[in-house]
């Protein structure tokens, strides 16, 4: 049943991330839709749901409107792990995993589609620096869990960390309930 659970929060966390709002240009007359409160005319920007926004972008009616760029931004969030102290963990935003994912990917797909070789290159170092800070973030997580200090960094966490925690959380109890709980039995 644990397995189970896990499943759904990581499918509940990924519904949640579809929902959240990201801007685009509409490129295409695409009109009224039932749940978008002005028409979708051409030249116009606007916030809809992720998941809406990936229809019309598949559909060449939209572009995504960059709201700066993923290398940037971590580089920025490796900077801040970089200058932290070893006891505090940075302030992640909800959703960074995921975005930050899904924008790596577009981003590498467009550049090697271009051929933009600087591009690509510019996307590895930030797909290294990516990898360093989920390591980094993901130690202190299990160093916290295990030494029960977790509420000293939860409010640092991301969303999809938060997730991770609880899972290795109730794992840890479940572990500890088979291999290390002895009932003792009563004295006569």
């Amino acid at each position: 049943m644990p397995r189970a659970l896990e499943l759904l929060e990581l499918e509940l966390l990924k519904l949640a991330f579809e929902l959240r709002s990201i801007r685009i240009a509409v490129i295409g007359d695409v009109g009224d839709l039932p749940f978008i409160e002005v028409p979708l005319k051409r030249g116009i920007e606007i916030s809809i749901p992720r998941w809406l926004a990936k229809i019309l972008l598949s559909r060449g009616l939209a572009t995504h409107v960059e709201e700066g760029s993923v290398r940037r931004h971590i580089s920025k969030v490796m900077f801040a792990h970089s200058v932290s102290q070893t006891k505090s963990l940075p302030q992640l935003e909800d959703f960074f995993y995921l975005s930050s994912n899904e924008e790596l990917r577009r981003e590498m797909e467009e550049a090697q589609r271009n051929l933009d070789f600087e591009a690509i290159k510019g996307l590895s170092k930030a797909l290294k620096h990516y990898n360093a800070i989920a390591s980094k973030r993901l130690s202190a997580i299990l160093r916290a869990l295990s030494l029960e200090g977790y509420s000293s960094i939860e409010r640092s966490l991301s969303i999809e960390e938060k997730v991770l925690a609880n899972s290795i959380t109730r794992m840890l109890e479940s572990w500890k309930k088979t291999f290390l709980s002895i009932e003792l039995g009563e004295e006569r």
